[in-house]
């Protein structure tokens, strides 16, 4: 549009111009490095909490879980850097097992949740950026 307006003659005050970079600076977001958010959690105690809620479509009901994270220091509480959660869920494999309604029901559809692993983590490999991610173990469970 900078470029048009000058090319049509209109005045120089009624001319869009192009912001320079210390024009954008103010009014762009730029994502907090991992080192700004470390120094931002040491300065105290933090708590996520987090609600979850839900119907359950057989009975309709309403259901509803809570649980808080606590957060002291970039290296305490709950929160653990470079680590990520080990896979849990994964298709069901199998034949097949008795009929419906004519054909053959197959077992194999559908997925796997391993409860005993849900909550553990791993050290994140190194060719993978996580950026600023880090995960929330709940200690009780298992998490490393």
């Amino acid at each position: 549009a900078a470029h048009s307006d000058k090319a049509s003659g209109l005045p120089a005050e009624a001319c869009h111009f192009e912001l320079t970079e210390d024009d954008l600076r103010p009014i762009s977001h730029n994502e907090p490095a991992r080192e700004d958010i470390e120094s931002h959690l040491e300065q105290g105690y933090f708590e996520i909490v987090v609600l979850v809620e839900g119907v359950e479509p057989t009975t309709a009901a309403t259901l509803q879980a809570r649980h808080s994270y606590a957060i002291r220091g970039s290296h305490g509480g709950d929160i653990e850097w470079d680590r990520a959660f080990v896979e849990c869920v994964r298709c069901k494999r199998g034949g097949t097992e008795g009929s419906f309604k004519g054909s053959a029901h197959r077992r194999d559809r559908g997925l796997v949740v391993d409860i005993g692993c849900f909550h553990t983590t791993a050290p994140v490999d190194d060719g993978i950026d996580l950026r600023v991610a880090p995960v929330f173990a709940h200690k009780n469970y298992g998490g490393s």
